[in-house]
């Protein structure tokens, strides 16, 4: 799994994105001046030496307030931000704020193959995890089920039932938005249960793999954080 942040970058992302931060206070729509960006590189940590991305990116966006250091080159970024404002929450203060993060994917791989290998990689149970004696069950594509915790709903999205010899995601709801090709566009880990509850959203999008967390009572959203978050990285992007 080399080609993909999920290696790398796990540990980060647990850590971080999947956790719900501190405090109670409430997102806000006031507005407020973006602290001055910061220019630097990004790229793909198995193939650090080419194929750099050039972003500036406001620096209270990032998390914990701590930007990468302006003219670096570094593999990710992960950013705190008040949704739909805008507002950078590097303190964690606002406890349905996005987390995004993102890493370039490696010049020989394509968003659509990274969207669907990642996805797979959920949703398909591998031979060695099932009893010789069984085949195992592809993924179902049904619609939403209802649920007692919020759900996505809208624009197509479907719920995925996976075979129960799947050994991660155990504790989520599985959710994908496929093209006509079949193709997932963005694919949804939702928590069952927990304290505040966490949605991921995951897609690859202009050679970035994109995961963004947010409260589970946020998923009502979720195809208007997507779309959000998709022209926010536009504007970061300074060079292809």
């Amino acid at each position: 799994m080399n080609r993909y942040l999920t290696s790398s970058l796990t540990a980060f992302l647990m850590a971080f994105v999947l956790q719900p931060h501190k405090a109670n206070a409430q997102e806000t729509s006031s507005a407020k001046t973006p602290a001055p960006p910061v220019t630097y590189f990004l790229s793909n940590p198995y193939d650090s030496a080419h194929h750099k991305m050039t972003l500036s990116i406001p620096a209270d966006y990032f998390i914990d307030g701590a930007p990468p250091t302006s003219g670096s080159t570094v593999p990710a970024f992960l950013l705190n931000v008040s949704w739909p404002s805008w507002i950078g929450d590097p303190d964690g203060n606002d406890r349905g704020a996005l987390r995004i993060l993102a890493g370039s994917i490696q010049p020989n791989d394509s968003d659509n193959s990274v969207n669907h290998d990642y996805f797979m990689g959920a949703v398909t149970v591998k031979s060695w995890e099932i009893p010789k004696d069984r085949k195992p069950m592809p993924p179902q594509f049904i619609p939403v089920q209802k649920n007692p915790l919020p759900t996505p709903t809208g624009h197509g999205i479907q719920e995925v039932i996976r075979d129960k010899a799947v050994d991660i995601y155990l504790n989520e709801d599985l959710y994908v938005l496929m093209d006509a090709n079949n193709i997932p566009i963005v694919w949804l880990a939702c928590n069952k249960d927990g304290v505040v509850p966490q949605c991921e959203e995951n897609f690859t999008f202009h050679r970035l793999q994109t995961t963004i967390s947010y409260p589970r009572s946020r998923v009502g959203s979720w195809f208007e954080i997507m779309t959000d978050v998709k022209q926010k990285i536009l504007t970061f992007i300074k060079q292809p």
